[in-house]
């Protein structure tokens, strides 16, 4: 491996532009089905649950995303840090500081879009067993999304790293941000199937109640509190 450090190669900055629109692009398109689901069914969980995720992705998850690249910044291994270490040059240490700079509002960018809570009227669910697990692949899709996003920037640091080590130097920090989010996924998929556990017997109770009453208004199912697997 070559230890050249090329600041004036504009890629270091494309491989990270290029995870983050993935990222948002997936979290959008997940999101907007999520909310075409909720509204479809009218099933409390499924509300409960996405309007936790979207309180998290800006929340929770935008401030872990945020320390992460802060921690990098003010490190000895920020792009403007090597350029200074390495006596680069002033120009080199501008363009460094520059990119870090671009870098911060890529990962601002993947947090610009945000959705309203969701309100629709939940007294009466329209579901089967089935439609519960709808929610459940859509979060697959998204992780998935992410996931390949993460890997492919990472083979680019790769393939590039011969030539300039500061792919090698970038790489942990990207595989950091697409691991965070994927186990972030995980963990918020897991809750999903757990509360789909809890409330089967509430499914199906509607469920009997659209077999045998097709024509009469479903009463206000008792659900549990949502919050307690989130």
């Amino acid at each position: 491996m070559s230890y050249r450090m090329d600041f004036t190669d504009k890629n270091l900055t494309k491989v990270y532009l290029d995870l983050s629109e993935e990222v948002k692009n997936a979290y959008q398109t997940f999101i907007e089905s999520a909310r075409e689901i909720c509204a479809m069914h009218a099933y409390k969980p499924m509300v409960d649950f996405t309007n936790a995720v979207q309180e998290k992705y800006h929340g929770d998850f935008k401030d872990c995303i945020l320390r992460l690249y802060k921690e990098w910044r003010d490190s000895d291994s920020s792009l403007e840090a090597l350029a200074k270490r390495t006596g680069s040059g002033e120009d080199a240490i501008q363009t460094a500081r520059s990119y870090m700079e671009e870098l911060e509002d890529s990962l601002m960018g993947m947090f610009d879009q945000s959705f309203d809570t969701i309100k629709v009227d939940l007294s009466a669910p329209a579901l089967t067993e089935l439609d519960i697990l709808k929610l459940n692949n859509e979060i697959s899709g998204f992780m998935q999304r992410v996931e390949g996003a993460r890997i492919n920037s990472e083979q680019a640091c790769d393939s590039r790293s011969d030539d300039n080590v500061l792919y090698t130097l970038i790489k942990p920090v990207i595989s950091s941000t697409g691991t965070t989010l994927e186990e972030w996924l995980k963990v918020n998929m897991n809750q999903v199937i757990e509360g789909s556990q809890l409330y089967a017997q509430g499914v199906a109770a509607v469920v009997s109640n659209i077999q045998t009453t097709r024509d009469s208004t479903i009463g206000a199912a008792r659900w549990g509190d949502a919050n307690s697997f989130m």
